[in-house]
């Protein structure tokens, strides 16, 4: 579809779902994923709240440890579902809320998002990028910076889980609304590149 991240090579881009129908994995590793209560339409995954995912076989291509970058077109269908899930690679997860990193050697890294209730009206876009050296994680919710913190820990993930539109562990959160491109990259991506990926995204729904 019109506006669709192309990718920039398996090397980098380890997940790219366009859901225009299925779950198939576009960023040239082969992913695959298998449906669970999914249904699909006009581009988008659509998620139940309660049973819906895509669940792939934990590896190097789709559960990454250094550094990454994860972008998500999300809508939601309910406000009242403050957590609606997005990404879960082991119990590291994004969320419509938050993004929620695992350190084994201290305690868990939250970056909290504070615009719940979000809307149900329009697409946004999240962008989480966690690096393994200064300034550690930030998160971006259409172009604003809702958090970061501090942790640049090497060691991410202990569960195998690896999950879209369910996040376990910790908590208990499925994804409840639409989910249009997911994106997981081996990089972390710069301030420009996330305002491009944004206001271009935006433009693909009409809402600038």
């Amino acid at each position: 579809m019109l506006g669709e991240y192309l990718g920039a090579g398996a090397s980098t881009t380890k997940l790219l779902l366009h859901l225009n129908g299925n779950s198939t994995d576009s960023s040239g590793n082969n992913n695959v994923g298998t449906n669970y209560d999914m249904s699909f339409t006009n581009g988008d995954g659509i998620f139940n709240g309660s049973s819906s995912r895509i669940n792939y076989t934990k590896s190097s291509n789709n559960y990454l440890i250094n550094n990454w970058t994860m972008i998500a077109i999300w809508k939601k269908t309910s406000t009242t579902k403050k957590h609606s899930a997005i990404y879960q690679m082991g119990n590291c997860g994004l969320t419509t809320t938050y993004a929620h990193y695992y350190n084994p050697t201290s305690k868990d890294q939250d970056i909290v998002d504070n615009l719940e209730p979000m809307d149900i009206k329009y697409y946004h876009t999240s962008v989480w990028t966690k690096s393994s050296s200064s300034p550690g994680g930030k998160l971006f919710v259409d172009n604003r910076l809702a958090g970061t913190n501090t942790n640049t820990d090497d060691s991410a993930n202990s569960y195998i889980n690896v999950n879209v539109g369910r996040f376990d562990a910790p908590g208990n959160y499925w994804g409840q609304g639409y989910i249009s491109e997911f994106i997981l990259e081996n990089r972390v991506w710069n301030v420009s590149e996330v305002i491009k990926y944004t206001t271009y995204s935006k433009g693909r729904f009409g809402i600038l």
